[in-house]
């Protein structure tokens, strides 16, 4: 079970510690405010009954001051977020990548997709199911691709590198054809 935010509320802001959006719900808002909205969020979950274990920040917008505000407002230690091949340690944090958007099959790695249910129509849904069947017994738990995090290394932080780049490259071309006459 993971916080996702407090509001869902996007607006501009800067790229935070995953720099792959220009919008957050978090990125520069004083600690004091990201406090608040830390505090909140793990409230709506304890009034129903639910303990948070990991963070999932809307569209990748977190900052240092969201990471100090998530370690005096909640237990949470694990960020899914981040674009590493592994779960690695990083700032007193798990952080569990999250590289995907749609499932597929992918070599070698730790591979994580954000999808948003309340978004996908039938046929979406219907791919999603058959990629999960086609697959019985082939999903790491969370909890032991945690366990044993190493230390975020030089090659987590190449390949976060490249990764990034290779993103933005993407969304830049798509735009390019978008505009095209």
């Amino acid at each position: 079970m993971a916080l996702h935010g407090w509001s869902h509320q996007l607006r501009p802001s800067g790229a935070g510690l995953v720099p792959v959006q220009r919008r957050s719900e978090f990125v520069g808002l004083s600690i004091d405010e990201q406090r608040r909205r830390i505090a909140s969020g793990v409230r709506i979950f304890e009034v129903n009954g639910l303990v948070p274990e990991a963070w999932v920040a809307p569209a990748h917008g977190f900052d240092s001051a969201t990471l100090q505000a998530l370690r005096v407002e909640s237990e949470i230690r694990v960020i899914s977020d981040g674009f590493t091949r592994r779960a690695v340690r990083r700032e007193d944090f798990v952080w569990l990548p999250q590289q995907l958007w749609r499932p597929r099959v992918m070599q070698h790695g730790l591979w994580t997709v954000c999808m948003h249910p309340n978004e996908m129509g039938p046929e979406e849904v219907s791919a999603l199911e058959a990629f999960l069947s086609s697959r019985p017994g082939g999903f790491p738990d969370p909890r032991d691709a945690a366990k044993d995090a190493p230390q975020f290394g030089l090659a987590d932080g190449l390949f976060s590198a490249a990764f990034a780049a290779a993103l933005r490259f993407r969304q830049f071309t798509r735009k390019q054809k978008r505009n095209e006459p």
